[in-house]
């Protein structure tokens, strides 16, 4: 009896360690990417490139941000040193990106 409980055991354990249940592994889900945020930023242009421009405001002071052909422009049809502008820009991994310039008064324009 003792010998026909052990081979029993032996029987048991080795079907629970080699089930195909014990090498079940958790699969790990691939990581998200960080989304990006939109923000918007205020002040005077004070350098226009091909590819980026810089503004300037009293808070955050110089900021550059990328442009693309997909950035759009409203209030003139280009963008120039001096203006005053509102920039929507996407900020995440890759940088800041301009996705809409909104100028707001042109230079050499007086304010009213």
């Amino acid at each position: 009896m003792v010998k026909s409980s052990r081979g029993i055991i032996v029987l048991l354990v080795s079907l629970f360690l080699f089930s195909p249940a014990s090498f079940a592994v958790t699969k790990q889900e691939p990581a998200k990417p960080a989304k990006a945020t939109y923000r918007q930023i205020t002040g005077d242009v004070i350098s226009v490139k091909p590819s980026s421009l810089v503004i300037k405001n009293k808070t955050k002071g110089s900021v550059t941000l990328a442009t693309t052909k997909r950035t759009t422009t409203v209030g003139a049809k280009a963008v120039k040193q001096g203006d005053r502008a509102r920039v929507r820009y996407r900020d995440d991994k890759k940088g800041k990106t301009a996705t809409r310039i909104y100028v707001l008064s042109a230079a050499g324009k007086a304010k009213k």
